[in-house]
């Protein structure tokens, strides 16, 4: 009677390379996931950072009158509060507002005031953008 107990080198080899497969599928759509994640999260970021710019000048604009609103190369001032964008920051009175911002554009004519944002482009070079018309009262 033969002792046939264990394994043969060969199926030893077969086991490891199946094994050796499957975790290298797994890692693949780990290492996937988390790029996805990582994009998504800086792509929420920059969203959220144009929507706080947009929002937040929209809001002091509406509180303000005509007369306190004034656009000069580049710089956009409300009231007492003065927003420029400097080297892909916005700055609000000469202190960090907003970080990663790429375009910043005003435009006023008579009691219309049109405010462009552009967030930088994220590792896949997307990018969050808003426009946004205001009408000052008069």
């Amino acid at each position: 009677m033969n002792n046939e107990k264990g394994i043969t080198l060969v199926e030893l080899l077969a086991t490891l390379a199946i094994m050796s497969m499957i975790i290298l599928l797994i890692s693949s759509v780990h290492i996937f996931g988390q790029k996805q994640f990582t994009s998504q999260t800086e792509q929420i970021d920059n969203q959220a950072n144009v929507r706080l710019v947009v929002n937040t000048l929209t809001k002091e604009i509406r509180t303000v009158g005509e007369n306190t609103v004034f656009v000069n190369e580049g710089t956009l001032t409300v009231g007492t509060d003065s927003y420029k964008l400097v080297n892909n920051d916005l700055l609000k009175n000469d202190v960090l507002f907003v970080s990663d911002i790429d375009e910043f554009n005003v435009e006023k004519d008579g009691n219309k005031l049109t405010i462009s944002v552009e967030s930088l482009p994220n590792q896949f070079n997307k990018t969050s953008s808003l426009s946004t018309v205001v009408y000052i009262r008069e």
